[in-house]
Order: C-alpha cells, then structure tokens, then sequence
C-alpha cells in the first residue's frame, strides 16, 4: 500500500487547477479595459468563462483533500465575482439606437415599439433615433414582399446592420426571414402585427447581437 500526504495530494491537484487558472488570471486583468469596446470585452468574458469553468471540478477536489479553501482559490473567486460585476457594468451601460427606415406600407411607430420591446427584454436600453458617440446603432430596412396564396399573403423581411453611432463599419450584417413574420386573411397587415411578438423577435436578435455583446 502506498500513501501520499495530504499536501503532496493537493500539490498534485493544483497542476491541472493551475493550468487554467493562468490565463483566467491575465484574462480578467484585461476586462476593465475593454468596457469601451463591447465586441473586445465580450470575446474576453467568453474566454474567461471557459476557463472558469474548468477550474471548478480540480478546485472541488482540492477543497475536499485540504479540507477547507486555499487562498489561491479564494482570490480567483473574487477575481470571478468582480469580472461577473465588470460585465453587468457593461450592460447596464449600453444604449442602442433603432434606426427604423420607413415603409409606406408598414406603421413605423407599430413596428418600432415591437423591436423596441424585444431589445429592452435582451436587458439593453433603448433611446429611440438619437444616434451619438458612445451609443449603439441598430439599422433596420424593412421590406414587404406580397403574394396570391388563397387570398393575399404578405411577407416581412427585416434587413440590418449594428455597430457604434460614431463607427461607419458596422459589426454585423443581418437579414431576418422567417415564415411567422407574414400576415392573410381579410387583413394581411393587421394579422402581421398580431403574429410579430416582441419574444420572437428577441430570439432573433439575440442570436445576431451574441457574439458582440456579453449577455
């Protein structure tokens, strides 16, 4: 039988802890840095997430072998809390303006309150048109498309792009289509509006904001 020392067993355990608590260190060094540029910090955050993550299972042991927290492990967990602060600091500060092109057929205000909606549900503030320095933008081309399917059928294609007010290349470029977003029947226009809830849209922007922002 062989035995190994309960320091000797946690020495062993902290090498793999070790291996990404090192660069989750100099990861959450960069976050306060990076809060003025959100796709940056997001990409940082994701990386430190990881890395987080994966110290959680040596670090279960290493408490259950020594008995009690290490410092080591104690400091990084505040390091965690503090970049988990440093990232709702960040949202809660970010404003976005939806730039709203208008269509003649479409009712702007209707349409701009629903984005409006989805956007203030994904936790961002929304400040109407008023588009300045510091402040997202969200542009938004609406377009219709009619068609003859037992009756007349219409078709909402949303085109966009998002980026900072003050930045002329954007971040992304989108397109949503999708077949909820149609209306028919006596009042095509009227079931469209019924049909476009503020939880669909928020699924899909979410999916297009995700890789820059740090939700």
């Amino acid at each position: 039988m062989a035995t190994l020392s309960r320091h000797d067993a946690v020495q062993e355990l902290l090498i793999p802890y070790r291996q990404e608590a090192a660069p989750f260190r100099i990861l959450a060094s960069r976050l306060d840095s990076l809060q003025r540029d959100p796709p940056a910090f997001t990409t940082t955050w994701k990386k430190l997430k990881t890395h987080h993550r994966n110290m959680q299972p040596p670090a279960a042991e290493i408490r259950a072998v020594a008995g009690g927290q290490l410092p080591e492990i104690v400091n990084d967990e505040e390091k965690w809390l503090w970049a988990e602060k440093s990232r709702q600091n960040l949202m809660n500060n970010l404003q976005i303006a939806v730039l709203l092109k208008d269509h003649p057929e479409l009712n702007h205000e209707e349409l701009a309150s629903r984005i409006g909606t989805a956007l203030t549900g994904l936790g961002l503030t929304v400040v109407g048109e008023s588009c300045r320095p510091g402040i997202m933008r969200l542009n938004i081309n609406p377009e219709i498309q009619w068609t003859r399917i037992m009756g007349r059928v219409v078709q909402l294609e949303l085109d966009g792009e998002f980026g900072f007010c003050d930045q002329e290349e954007p971040w992304n470029v989108f397109r949503i289509q999708d077949r909820s977003m149609r209306g028919e029947g006596r009042r095509p226009m009227e079931d469209l509006y019924e049909r476009l809830e503020s939880g669909f849209l928020s699924d899909y922007l979410y999916s297009i904001f995700e890789p820059y922002l740090p939700f």
